[in-house]
């Protein structure tokens, strides 16, 4: 905020990525923005970080965001054609296997040199892309517009490992595929 000369009191919202991600990522990142949001009474809005992958994206594009879950395991989502089924949390090969089966939607977002040749060699159509941070706050935006803003107290983080992995009291975001 220092280096964009912004002080606490300009801030009208603020934007938050819910993960998939790290835990310690998640938790501070989480942390951080609710004491603002708390010491200012300012909305918050938690954008789901595969939400920020496939807006690169134009809207309604069948792709699916895949991003590194660690371990050799990936989290990704289906957007863009239908399917509402939040983001799965399987292996490489899985992920594979399930791309198959859509040989015409593309996979975008981040994965490490490994597992993208593997990805790639399954795969014909990928578009590996960097997250952008401005893709965050234009959908944050976009939500705040609109009046669909979080309750600061319910926001939680989406974890990547466990076997009961949730995403807070309100619903899980993350359903583990079974092995």
């Amino acid at each position: 905020m220092r280096e964009a000369s912004i002080k606490a009191r300009d801030l009208a919202a603020v934007a938050v990525a819910t993960g998939p991600g790290t835990f310690t990522g998640l938790r501070v990142g989480l942390s951080i923005a609710k004491g603002f949001v708390l010491a200012r009474d300012i909305p918050i809005i938690g954008v789901p970080t595969l939400e920020i992958a496939a807006a690169s994206f134009p809207p309604g594009t069948p792709l699916v965001a895949v991003l590194p879950a660690g371990r050799g395991r990936v989290v990704w989502q289906r957007f863009g054609d239908g399917h509402d089924e939040g983001p799965v949390n399987t292996t490489v090969p899985e992920l594979v296997e399930a791309l198959a089966g859509m040989p015409d939607v593309p996979v975008t977002g981040e994965m490490p040199e490994v597992h993208r040749a593997t990805i790639e060699a399954a795969h014909p159509l990928v578009d590996w892309r960097s997250r952008d941070p401005a893709v965050l706050l234009w959908l944050a935006r976009e939500r705040w517009r609109r009046g669909d803003v979080d309750d600061p107290v319910t926001l939680e983080p989406t974890y990547l490992h466990g076997v009961a992995v949730t995403a807070g009291p309100v619903q899980d975001r993350l359903r583990r595929r079974k092995q």
